[in-house]
């Protein structure tokens, strides 16, 4: 059985195969596919969630709706040692690798579609959306509901990927029509972005980690905010944090 080193730290156990999809259309290939092809990219995401969940207390309850391999599940597993961590994922091989990878009794993996599982959110301190794309727009179309019943809630912390950053040059027009700021650079759309999260739910992003340029992670807090926090990891020097041996 093969794993991966997480952070230069933490072990991944990979139980099931490891392979390229690329036979496939891409709409069908699995997280599998994407740290096959892309372990750069995934080594500076592990460096980012690291950082993000470094700023959220420890010991509590955590829901996933997006888990993929496990990687981040692995990060909050380490990091905050939750006493109840769900964590779904609609792929059918990423639910079995999930399954052979995370087995306390702490640890419930469900085959679930996310844009279902979040309309019914479980209550928990900690809510992770790792969407695959997501941008400001998008929480204002296609994920609108999902977002209502998750901040309704009323987590304590709510972290979510946003991949805007890949098309900024391209859209920051149009996220300046749609907010009303004046957006230049990722800097701009991040605080344009709080400032709406603010006035549809009541939440804001408190820590941004930047992860080359193609995507951020965010996290979120209730209450308006007024600085955040940010940093960058760039993809060419983080290959440490996401080693698969």
């Amino acid at each position: 059985m093969r794993q991966a080193i997480i952070c230069g730290k933490w072990k991944l156990p990979i139980t099931v195969p490891l392979g390229s999809e690329a036979g496939l259309p891409k709409q069908k290939r699995s997280y599998l596919h994407y740290i096959s092809e892309h372990g750069d990219l995934v080594a500076a995401k592990c460096l980012a969630t690291e950082w993000l969940l470094s700023s959220v207390e420890r010991a509590f309850t955590v829901r996933e709706y997006f888990g993929g391999v496990g990687i981040v599940s692995t990060i909050v597993r380490n990091l905050l040692a939750p006493h109840s961590h769900i964590i779904s994922e609609l792929s059918a091989i990423c639910v079995e690798q999930l399954k052979g990878a995370f087995t306390k009794k702490t640890e419930v993996v469900r085959q679930q579609d996310a844009r279902q599982a979040m309309l019914g959110p479980e209550e928990c301190r900690l809510h992770i959306l790792d969407f695959p794309t997501f941008t400001l727009l998008h929480a204002k179309t296609k994920w609108s509901a999902q977002l209502a019943s998750i901040f309704s809630t009323r987590a304590p912390y709510v972290i979510l990927t946003d991949t805007a950053a890949s098309y900024i040059h391209v859209t920051k027009k149009r996220y300046s029509e749609v907010t009303g700021a004046d957006i230049k650079n990722m800097d701009d759309y991040t605080m344009a972005f709080s400032c709406e999260l603010h006035k549809a739910y009541g939440y804001s992003i408190t820590r941004a980690a930047y992860r080359g340029r193609n995507a951020a992670y965010y996290l979120l807090q209730p209450g308006l905010c007024g600085t955040i926090v940010s940093t960058s990891f760039p993809v060419r020097g983080s290959e440490h944090a996401f080693i698969i041996e």
